[in-house]
């Protein structure tokens, strides 16, 4: 792969990592919504926020590990000096296609990769900005009961 290509595998891996860190903080959220269920005191609405925190933090976790299937894929292509974009990424579209999982697009460049890369950390930082809100909105709830 040549710098240029490297280099945006590189940042194809940090995005990745990132969504590492949104995990480690919505997995514990999604614990204590789902402990919170468990309270005598939730009420229809608390329980409707407390069950949506639960489900958003599956949500975030989905994209999660997407995510974190491809941090190692862009931490490869980052190092791999010594074969070109093109037949590396074909390489890996055919071993897909090979295992029997289905690749929509196939031939695409590195560059577009990275962005959907991006796209999915955006989706989980959606998701995890969701969460925040209908576990606070709970919270709130179970205050005012």
């Amino acid at each position: 792969m040549s710098p240029a290509d490297r280099q945006l595998a590189a940042i194809g891996c940090a995005i990745c990592a990132a969504a590492s860190r949104i995990d480690a903080w919505s997995r514990p959220l999604a614990l204590l919504a789902l402990a919170g269920l468990l309270l005598p005191q939730v009420t229809a609405a608390s329980a409707a926020a407390l069950a949506a925190s639960v489900l958003l933090g599956l949500l975030q976790g989905y994209w999660a590990l997407r995510l974190a299937f491809d941090r190692p894929l862009f931490a490869h292509w980052a190092e791999a000096a010594d074969q070109d974009a093109t037949s590396a990424l074909a390489a890996f579209d055919a071993a897909l296609t090979g295992l029997g999982w289905p690749v929509a697009d196939a031939g695409r460049p590195l560059a577009p990769r990275v962005a959907g890369a991006r796209a999915l950390l955006l989706r989980q930082g959606q998701a995890f900005a969701a969460q925040l809100l209908a576990a606070s909105s709970a919270v709130l709830l179970l205050s005012l009961h």
